[in-house]
């Protein structure tokens, strides 16, 4: 690959130094890219508009769903908050008394045997 060098201390028919031409070349370019901006915002703002109106439309409605959920949440959690605590229950399936039975048969058919 062959490096271009540039040399930067060659005097111009005005004679200033190269760099200097750049950097007004630069500002030039940079100043009608300026010039242009208005008439592309313009252009953008029209193409984006109709974009622009239905994510907004789009949020609102997932904002409003969240909200609704929300107040479902901590309407729930004050209704548990303010309700008594339960009071414990007896189990109405009598185990123990089943395994009871369950070990006096399987030792009765052990003396059978």
């Amino acid at each position: 690959m062959t490096a271009h060098t540039f040399q930067d201390t060659e005097e111009t028919t005005n004679r200033l130094p190269r760099p200097l031409y750049a950097v007004a070349g630069v500002g030039d370019l940079a100043r009608r890219r300026l010039e242009r901006l208005p008439e592309q915002v313009g252009v953008l703002r029209e193409r984006l508009a109709p974009r622009v109106r239905t994510f907004v439309s789009s949020a609102r409605e997932v904002y409003g769903g969240l909200v609704a959920r929300g107040e479902q949440v901590l309407d729930e959690a004050r209704a548990r908050r303010a309700a008594p605590a339960p009071e414990p229950r007896l189990r109405t399936e009598p185990r123990g008394i089943a395994l009871v039975a369950e070990d006096a048969t399987d030792e009765a058919a052990d003396t059978r045997a």
